[in-house]
């Protein structure tokens, strides 16, 4: 989709998808498609005097990938929610499967995946394959929004389509797992709720990668969390993309969208993974009952659900909203650890997220003890309080790479310089 921006929104290391424009005479074009954008590129850019262009927004992303961009460090979303009466075909074929003694737990089945995923590199991830992941990133946030129409057409093969994009989740997870990470845990806005539900899908994974879950486990549990927010498109005007707080009556009418997503599945739900059904049925679900549409509690609540439950909170608070700006990471992992505490979420998983983004989010901008700036790059699993940092001192252009889980002398500083 082509968009206004300043030449800022273009950077160097691009490939460009698409042709670029000139904002001021819009038939003169800039840039073919396929140029590789460097530093001289811009330079001659500005020289010219362009300082606003027409450009494809999956050629800006780059730029705007793997990094916070949040301010806010307060949770601004609503914290008590209405229940829904709405009840359907789907919706009571799931409370009659979920009330069968054993139905909602996990039988073991194959060796976890995670046992295939390397160890960390004490490095930084190679740019050329953040740009990889990313232009596939970007074409799957198109290819969700489609698919979310093809399902909602009765489609049958948007349920294989789905599937195949859970797989190459997966597959990408499996690859550098912190860059990976990195980009899931850093959204930009847009394109919801495609977008909001691809980035779900990768955070929930990655957790369930961390929590034992094997390949079959973990594609259900993304492919769920791909469909989740589909009935945010059957609502009725106006709430989706609503820039204010919504009324009593727009939140009461919000709880059905996952029983109207349930609906659109409706004529192929048997061919659906059960799982992947649950997540879309209870992701807004809380363990201690305060969440919708039914106000489930506990196990009442499928465990790939309460664990996606996780990866939407947390992806919601650091992506940002019509009517809000985006928390920071950390703090955003500050509310689910409060959560946790309130027993609205599950601790195993709480835990699987930290270990997963660590407690300084992976993109999060730091300060050591030592004065030092930096940037997290990696994340020590268990020890989610010391992550790989790229580091470098104000005004100097050379950077290390310090692994804090080997070096106890320094630290992270408390809040100081968190993005």
């Amino acid at each position: 989709m082509l968009k206004s921006a300043s030449l800022d929104a273009l950077h160097a290391g691009t490939v460009l998808g698409s042709a670029v424009y000139d904002a001021r005479r819009s038939q003169v074009m800039l840039l073919p498609a396929g140029t590789a954008v460097t530093e001289s590129t811009l330079e001659q850019l500005a020289q010219r005097g362009i300082t606003s262009i027409v450009i494809d927004s999956r050629d800006t992303a780059l730029g705007a990938a793997f990094q916070p961009h949040g301010t806010e460090t307060r949770d601004q979303q609503a914290e008590n929610h209405f229940k829904s009466l709405l009840q359907t075909v789907e919706t009571c074929t799931l409370d009659e499967a979920a009330a069968a003694p054993g139905a909602l737990l996990i039988p073991p089945r194959d060796a976890p995946f995670e046992e295939g995923i390397q160890a960390t590199p004490v490095r930084a991830p190679d740019p050329a394959a953040a740009r990889e992941l990313n232009r596939q990133h970007e074409n799957n946030v198109g290819f969700v929004g489609k698919l979310h129409d093809a399902v909602c057409a009765g489609s049958k093969a948007a349920i294989d389509a789905i599937g195949g994009v859970a797989q190459q989740t997966l597959e990408n997870l499996a690859g550098d797992r912190d860059l990976f990470v990195s980009l899931g845990a850093n959204p930009l806005g847009g394109n919801y709720p495609a977008r909001h539900c691809l980035h779900v899908a990768g955070i929930a994974a990655a957790i369930g990668c961390r929590l034992g879950y094997d390949q079959s486990d973990l594609r259900e549990l993304a492919g769920g969390c791909i469909l989740h927010d589909l009935g945010m498109l059957k609502l009725r005007d106006g709430i989706a993309d609503a820039k204010r707080r919504l009324a009593p009556a727009d939140r009461a009418h919000l709880a059905e969208h996952p029983i109207l997503c349930l609906q659109q599945v409706g004529r192929n739900f048997g061919r659906w993974p059960i799982g992947s059904l649950f997540v879309a049925y209870q992701l807004h679900e809380r363990q201690n009952g305060s969440g919708y549409p039914r106000g489930r509690v506990g196990e009442e609540i499928h465990p790939f659900a309460r664990l996606a439950a996780i990866a939407d909170a947390f992806v919601g608070m650091v992506s940002p909203r019509p009517h809000r700006e985006a928390m920071t990471p950390y703090h955003a992992i500050k509310s689910i650890l409060i959560g946790v505490r309130n027993g609205a979420f599950d601790s195993a998983g709480a835990r699987a997220l930290l270990e997963t983004v660590s407690l300084f989010p992976l993109g999060s901008y730091v300060k050591t003890n030592d004065q030092r700036v930096g940037r997290v790059i990696r994340a020590n699993r268990s020890s989610y309080t010391r992550p790989i940092v790229e580091l470098w001192t104000s005004g100097s252009t050379e950077t290390s790479i310090v692994d804090l889980q080997q070096t106890p002398d320094l630290r992270i500083t408390p809040l100081a310089g968190l993005a």
